[in-house]
């Protein structure tokens, strides 16, 4: 796992970047093959799922980026019962697991004073309160899965930007990723919402599937406002 927060990647990667190449574009074509001849359609899925674990393993500040770019464009989706965005929402549970085995890692990152700050501790405090609630709870399964996704949130939301957002590029990076994909979503939702003559009754309408309803859309692009107002300060 990978022990710092910048672009690096591990000097053994470098040194044998062509026979990692072949050795993955052979582990690619072994798997699609297998998939045409026997019409397993989960195995066009591997080298990509393999490709995207060595990714995070060695180099979860990459990962994270990722997520950004395609938070504003996820789906709410339902697996069974059980809802999700997708694909950010397990792309984040991937970068809360990298989080704790980052902090593992590297103890001396907690001394720091952004580990002090009061709304940390608040947050830190009210997921520890919701966890001694779900002892009680009367639906333990959808007790336990909103303990999991608040945890999963503020580890991939909170505790990582901490760590990674620590100089003027890395905000500016951090912006852009947030502002391209929301700016194309808008454009999404105004050309459907025009073609319906912008009757508010087909709001909802318009803002399908990428967003729930009108109050997730406006909430979400308002949200970003105050980064576009810093944005300006940037680029006089």
């Amino acid at each position: 796992m990978q022990i710092n927060t910048d672009f690096n990647v591990p000097d053994f990667f470098i040194r044998h970047e062509k026979l990692l190449f072949w050795i993955s574009g052979l582990i690619a074509i072994v798997f699609f093959a297998t998939g045409i001849y026997f019409e397993y359609s989960f195995c066009f899925y591997i080298p990509f799922a393999i490709l995207f674990s060595t990714l995070i393993i060695l180099n979860f500040r990459m990962v994270f980026f990722i997520m950004l770019l395609v938070l504003p464009v996820s789906v709410e989706s339902y697996i069974g019962n059980f809802g999700t965005d997708l694909p950010s929402e397990p792309i984040v549970i991937l970068l809360a697991g990298c989080t704790i085995f980052y902090l593992a890692a590297n103890k001396r990152e907690l001394q720091q004073k952004q580990f002090k700050n009061p709304v940390l501790i608040i947050l830190v405090l009210m997921l520890a309160w919701s966890i001694f609630t779900t002892l009680f709870s009367t639906d333990i399964f959808l007790s336990v899965k909103y303990v999991l996704a608040k945890f999963w949130y503020l580890l991939g939301f909170f505790i990582l930007p901490i760590l990674l957002l620590r100089n003027k590029k890395s905000i500016q990076l951090f912006f852009w990723c947030l502002f391209i994909p929301t700016y194309l979503s808008v454009l999404y939702v105004m050309v459907r919402h025009g073609i319906m003559n912008f009757a508010f009754d087909n709001i909802t309408t318009a803002v399908h599937p990428i967003y729930r309803n009108h109050v997730n859309y406006a909430v979400f692009i308002t949200m970003l406002l105050p980064f576009i107002f810093l944005a300006k300060s940037w680029y006089p």
